[in-house]
């Protein structure tokens, strides 16, 4: 005569035991990851050239200030050697009715024997274009993930911020235009 009772309380210990070890498989990636992340604060931008436009922290604009955060770069390094850089922030419009975007650019510098070194993008990302209404500001999340790329290729990256003049996307210029984030 033979029991049922020893193999299923098998099956149960077995289904426990499997269960806990894709647990701690979860907990243990969910570790490394963390380990590798590498952010940087972007600075507040605010150029004197176009006042009406600003970077800054998510939710951080304040009409006639500047942003009371600094944006966030996550540089998204992964164990295998790339990254994904990611761009949390907002763009604050002041009292315009102008469209501007934010670009994400990933250089590096190739120094190559030769005069000096060259400054190479590898890639430029763009946030979606936010038209301002008039009012006295306008808040636009900006959620901006970069292309996956090796990250010995990039020493550092830019926000810059562009605006839509004609039709055309031109970088705004002078101080405070865009910040840099070195790797």
């Amino acid at each position: 005569m033979s029991s049922l009772t020893p193999r299923g309380s098998s099956r149960k210990w077995i289904c426990t035991v499997a269960a806990a070890m894709a647990a701690a498989a979860i907990a243990v990636t969910a570790l490394a990851s963390s380990a590798f992340a590498v952010t940087d604060t972007i600075q507040t931008l605010t150029p004197p050239s176009d006042p009406a436009v600003q970077l800054g922290g998510q939710g951080s604009c304040q009409a006639g200030l500047p942003p009371a955060a600094t944006a966030v770069l996550d540089w998204g390094d992964k164990p295998d050697g790339t990254i994904q850089p990611k761009l949390t922030a907002s763009l604050c419009l002041q009292n315009t009715t102008n469209t501007y975007r934010v670009a994400l650019q990933l250089y590096y510098l190739d120094s190559t024997p030769g005069p000096g070194s060259t400054h190479v993008m590898i890639s430029e990302s763009k946030s979606l274009a936010a038209t301002g209404n008039g009012a006295a500001v306008n808040d636009f999340s900006v959620n901006l993930q970069g292309p996956k790329v090796l990250g010995a290729t990039v020493t550092h990256a830019h926000a810059q911020l562009q605006k839509q003049v004609g039709g055309v996307w031109q970088d705004v210029t002078g101080a405070d235009s865009f910040a840099t984030a070195d790797l």
